[in-house]
Order: structure tokens, then sequence, then C-alpha cells
């Protein structure tokens, strides 16, 4: 924790420097972040080429001394994950503005699955957790295993409001679907993703993606996939910041899922209770919202 501290309190002096000679705006924002005390809402929208900036791991205060570790979410209260609801967009898109456009009538998730990581991580789980997943499994589009079908089978739902939820590995440019291989059947990256799952002109449509199971907010993929995923028709992704387990993932994955596709709850509202939500502790803070907050599906997904 001392190093993460450190690491957060540096990063936070270089993002919050005075530019073109303006000292007071820097040290108003630095103020302002000091008088927080409770999670507010805060939206940054990145300008020019996305630069990927672990923005939760930002830290207020100085990292001098031994930090006092409990073991429980206070620990991370002076960092930036538990000061805000964050929420992170691509400037050259408005998805963040809130939308009057009425949710859909009929709403639909495409799984993109690793067969042999999703399995194993699936039988890991309890009986209810997996009755969860088979549940979500079962709502239409559907789930598949190899991008092609994925791609096939997203003609289905490109002009309805829908979820890409995918469950891969990555090596930190390309997100896989099987392990070992260079086959573009199992293996995307972020221009193919976009020339795959590319929206009609003509669409009303809104899409988001849910990027588990791989380090799929950070670095090159992150900054990759904030870009693709904020053209036209899609209103941004879910993703990690660090490596979690692919158990952890499953079970996060599941719980998010069920909120937006079972319980209608927004983006917003699902990371909120599942940041506050113990038993997922200290791994939910891994996962960064770089999705439209107000997204929301009809009633039931593809029911």
């Amino acid at each position: 924790m001392n190093r993460l501290a450190s690491a957060g309190e540096s990063l936070a002096e270089s993002i919050l420097q005075p530019t073109s000679g303006d000292r007071s705006s820097a040290e108003a924002a630095r103020e302002l972040v000091k008088q927080i005390r409770s999670s507010v809402p805060l939206s940054i929208v990145v300008s020019g080429t996305p630069l990927h900036v672990p923005w939760g791991f930002l830290y207020r205060g100085q990292a001098d001394g031994e930090f006092q570790y409990s073991g429980d979410a206070s620990d991370f209260d002076d960092f930036w994950v538990n000061l805000f609801d964050l929420n992170v967009s691509y400037s050259r898109t408005s998805f963040l503005a809130p939308s009057n456009k009425k949710v859909s009538e009929s709403s639909f998730i495409l799984h993109a699955l690793h067969a042999e990581n999703f399995s194993a991580a699936k039988n890991l789980l309890g009986k209810n957790e997996q009755a969860q997943i088979e549940a979500l499994l079962n709502l239409k589009v559907g789930n598949f295993t190899d991008w092609h079908s994925c791609r096939k089978n997203w003609r289905e739902c490109q002009d309805v409001d829908s979820i890409i939820y995918v469950f891969g590995h990555s090596d930190g440019k390309s997100i896989y679907l099987e392990n070992g291989t260079e086959d573009a059947k199992f293996r995307m990256d972020a221009n193919s993703f976009s020339a795959s799952f590319r929206k009609r002109s003509n669409t009303n449509s809104r899409t988001i993606c849910f990027l588990n199971g791989c380090r799929s907010g950070a670095g090159d993929l992150g900054s990759s996939f904030l870009s693709v995923t904020s053209s036209h028709g899609f209103y941004g992704f879910i993703g990690s910041e660090a490596e979690v387990s692919n158990t952890f993932a499953a079970r996060y994955g599941a719980a998010f899922m069920k909120m937006l596709c079972l319980e209608s709850a927004s983006v917003q509202e699902a990371m909120a209770a599942l940041k506050a939500t113990h038993e997922f502790f200290p791994m939910n803070l891994f996962y960064t919202c770089y999705a439209s907050p107000d997204f929301r599906l009809h009633d039931k997904a593809g029911v």
C-alpha cells in the first residue's frame, strides 16, 4: 500500500499541473479534491490520442511514513477510486451528455467466450452463481466461442440496444478466445473489433462492451478500445486496470451483467453497487467505467 500510495501521489502531481502559466486552476482542482468526503460523480474526457491513466489510483494524500493498512475498503478513502464515481470517455463522442432517447423496446446480449478459461472458471463457482451465469447465457443473441460466429450473429442485434460481453485472454494488444493461436477466428485486436462490430450509419441503437478476464482497460489495449468503443452507436466499455483471476472475472461479470440485463440497472448503478460489495473487495477496485454511466437496457434483455 505504501508503494501504491506513493505512485498515486506522483501521478496526481503530474495530472494536476498548471497549463499555459495558469496556476490557479490546478491549485483549485487540488483543493477541491482535498475537500471531497464521499464518493461523487466525476467524468473525465480524454482529448486527442487516447491515453491510458489508472485514474482510480490517483492519491490525494502525502505518501510519507508507514501506511496504516486495515484490510478493508476504507484503506482507499484517499484514492480516487473511493473519492469519485469515475467515468472516462474519449472526446470525439458525446455519449456522456444526458440522452432523451427512449430505451429500446428490445435489447440483446452477445457473449464472446474463451471456452476453456470460461468453463474452468465457472466450474469453480457455487451452484447459485453457476445458475445465474446459465440464465445470462440463455438470453438472446447467445454465446459463441469464436469471433467468426460472433460477427455473424452480431447482425441480429446491431440495430437494437445491446451489450457485447467478452471473456477472453489478452496479450496487451489483442483478445483471444483460444490459447496459443494467431488464427483470426480466435484472435481480435481493436481494429478488427471495429471492422467486425461497426454500426450502420442510420441506426440509433446503443451498445456497450464488457471486456472481461484480461487487462482490457490498461495500456495499448485500453487506449485502443477507448477509441473504438466510442465510435457511432457505441457507448464505451467496462474494463479491468489489472489482471484478475478467471474465477473472479466470472463472478464479477455475472453479478454485473445480472444487474444490467435482468434487473434493469444502469451502468453507474451496477458499478456503484459492486464497488460497495465487500465480498468482491479488493479486486472490484480494478474495474473502471469507460462507458456512458446512464446506459440502461430494456426491462429484460432478449426476453
